[in-house]
């Protein structure tokens, strides 16, 4: 048979109180706190040195790209919106710099030096009707 469990209400165990005493020993009168004045305190001066604490420069990137990389790291689609600006940066840049230009000339140029030097010239023009 199962044993029938009682309605009451258990008691919680008493805690003893810890009993405090005083020892007076020879280092008990070193390590008590100094007494206080009553005289205001002197002010001191203010300290020359930096406040808050010193942080290079490298820890300061170090924090600022690891920032970066999380934030990455949770809005992946912005790595392409990121990688996109990059390349449509650098096509700008270098269409408004005059490189695509001034190499087409150049390519035009060798070609037909190129084929000036092969052989292939204009000897005679014909031209008919009107």
């Amino acid at each position: 048979m199962r044993p029938v469990k009682s309605s009451a209400k258990r008691a919680a165990p008493k805690r003893q109180a810890k009993r405090t005493t005083k020892r007076t020993t020879k280092g008990a009168a070193k390590r008590a706190a100094p007494k206080r004045s009553t005289k205001s305190p002197a002010r001191k001066k203010a300290a020359s040195r930096p406040r808050g604490r010193k942080v290079s420069m490298a820890r300061t990137w170090e924090r600022r790209i690891e920032g970066w990389r999380r934030f990455f790291v949770r809005h992946a689609y912005m790595k392409s919106y990121a990688v996109l600006a990059a390349i449509t940066v650098g096509v700008y840049a270098i269409w408004a710099s005059g490189i695509i230009g001034q190499t087409s000339t150049y390519v035009s140029e060798q070609t037909r030096a190129a084929t000036v030097a092969a052989g292939f010239t204009v000897q005679r023009v014909t031209l008919e009707g009107h």
